[in-house]
């Protein structure tokens, strides 16, 4: 889930129900690139054939991690991100607040961008045969 702020920064919210989801997710490109931003690489060599430089895509301002209390251990957690236990009713307690990774802004096109996709994600979700349909 990722989450706007009216000044602009942004959360994003990676919801996991078992310890080896979390486990899975840790070995994606995403976090692979969260760790370099973290490190202060902004740029990275990749292999497509030619060695090329690529850029380390800027992550959201906060990353937060959203669980059941027995699914991740705070001392698991990247020092990066954050930790929300999930207690039934009792809401979203913080066991272990986010580090913010950088101070940039989203400016407006990229919201629009960002809200766009969104709309292209939920509709493909919703109706996964609309190819059919036209």
């Amino acid at each position: 889930m990722i989450v706007v702020t009216r000044a602009l920064y942004v959360h994003e919210f990676e919801i996991k129900l078992t310890h080896a989801d979390f486990l899975n997710d840790r070995k994606k490109d995403k976090f692979k690139q969260f760790e370099m931003w973290n490190e202060g690489k902004r740029e990275y060599k990749f292999w497509t054939g030619y060695n090329q430089t690529v850029p380390v895509l800027r992550p959201p301002n906060y990353f937060w991690y959203v669980c059941p209390p027995d699914v991740i251990k705070p001392d698991e957690i990247p020092v990066y991100a954050g930790l929300y236990y999930v207690r039934g009713d009792w809401g979203l307690p913080i066991q272990m607040p986010a580090r913010k990774m950088h101070k940039e802004k989203l400016e407006y096109d990229q919201i629009i961008r960002l809200c766009r996709n969104m709309t292209v994600r939920y509709w493909d979700k919703r109706l996964p045969h609309r190819e059919e349909m036209l």
